[in-house]
């Protein structure tokens, strides 16, 4: 996309590849980023046999890139720009306790540390 006079147009169209998590109609090419990184981690081999395509390992890897997660910010607790107020605070605490849960849930499922990884996690709670 391009803006020029206040307005924005499109120059190329956006693959339809990169932006879906499902498989086509007809389609046999797996497109869900979940798997492939999962398929990427065990070499490129996918569940049939056959190796990933060029646009897969793409996929995959832009996907690895983004679920990377965040370092954590200098100011995010910082006095100097306003702490947390109680509300705040518990529910930053509720949503680790239930992303603790999470995981935990996950390990009792999966007790193999060589898979408890983002990428199996994700296939996990996708139900894949």
């Amino acid at each position: 996309m391009k803006g020029r006079g206040g307005k924005w147009t499109v120059i190329t169209e956006a693959d339809s590849f990169l932006l879906s998590e499902a498989i086509a109609d007809g389609g046999v090419e797996c497109e869900n980023s979940c798997l492939l990184r999962i398929f990427l981690h065990r070499g490129g081999l996918l569940a049939d046999g056959g190796t990933m395509s060029e646009r897969q390992i793409y996929k995959a890897l832009h996907a690895a890139c983004q679920k990377r997660g965040q370092q954590a910010v200098p100011w995010k607790n910082d006095s100097k720009r306003g702490t947390m107020d109680d509300a705040k605070a518990k529910q930053e605490a509720d949503e680790k306790a239930a992303a603790n849960r999470k995981w935990q849930q996950f390990a009792s499922r999966v007790p193999k540390a060589e898979y408890q990884m983002p990428c199996y996690y994700g296939a996990f709670h996708q139900k894949l």
